[in-house]
């Protein structure tokens, strides 16, 4: 067997690892509509085309903002489109947007993905706001228990798996989403409950990160944050589960790092 995942069959069997999921694992997933959820790039392009072209707004910030908006498009920008966004005061349409796009997610009973429902997580971490994961449990029997924004009750008596929506959920739109600058910086100062949480488990034991590559600011903060406190992490395993690693500086951090 491979030693990396000699290493993770170590880690499921031995420890109680910590689960990270981004946009990558919901490849494949339909929503209530029966459309694919669109990701990365095509999300993009689906938010700027209902933005821009379907629901422009008045024609003087349209024509200020449209040269911007059409730039982000081109670059897959997301954060940037979201931002300009807020700047014409159109965040809680946007937000609308994506609720209606990723609200109702399912996948076929045939996806490898339902096997994630086979081990006992301890605390899932997730970066999207579709609810994907939920409906695998559910389908799966798994008994859990979701904090948001607006519900981050600590009582775990019955020791479900605790799903933790970092970004926000289509179930509590009203709470807001982070997609824009503005709510990533919000997001850090806050240093709420679920940053510390995401920080402490990166910190204190494995990780098994799907469908990212720490291109998430906040991410990249919370981890540069706790790293700087001195912990020791040389004892921890953080996996990247990923068809492709895209990233240059993840690349070389996994083929310099004995725990990477």
């Amino acid at each position: 067997m491979d030693d990396n995942l000699l290493k993770l069959k170590l880690s499921l069997e031995e420890k109680t690892p910590t689960l990270l999921l981004g946009a990558g694992f919901s490849y494949g997933a339909i929503n209530k509509n029966g459309e694919n959820l669109p990701l990365g790039q095509k999300l993009v392009e689906n938010l700027y085309q209902y933005m821009f072209v379907d629901n422009p707004p008045s024609k003087d910030i349209l024509d200020e903002d449209i040269e911007g908006a059409e730039h982000y498009k081109r670059e897959a920008d997301l954060k940037g489109l979201c931002g300009l966004l807020r700047d014409e005061g159109r965040v809680e349409e946007r937000n609308k947007y994506l609720t209606h796009t990723f609200m109702g997610a399912t996948i076929s009973d045939k996806s490898k993905l339902n096997n994630i429902g086979k081990y006992r997580w301890d605390k899932i971490f997730t970066l999207n706001i579709d609810c994907l994961l939920e409906y695998i449990f559910e389908q799966n029997g798994v008994a859990y228990k979701v904090w948001n924004r607006d519900n981050d009750d600590r009582r775990n008596d019955t020791s479900d798996t605790v799903i933790i929506k970092l970004h926000g959920c289509v179930q509590n739109e009203k709470a807001g989403y982070i997609f824009d600058e503005e709510e990533y910086i919000n997001f850090l100062n806050d240093d709420d409950c679920f940053s510390r949480d995401f920080g402490d488990a990166y910190s204190k034991g494995d990780v098994i990160f799907i469908g990212t590559e720490f291109q998430e600011e906040d991410l990249k903060t919370i981890i540069n944050k706790y790293g700087s406190k001195g912990y020791d992490l040389s004892g921890n395993n953080y996996f990247f589960i990923s068809p492709k690693i895209n990233n240059v500086r993840l690349k070389r951090q996994i083929s310099s790092m004995e725990n990477y």
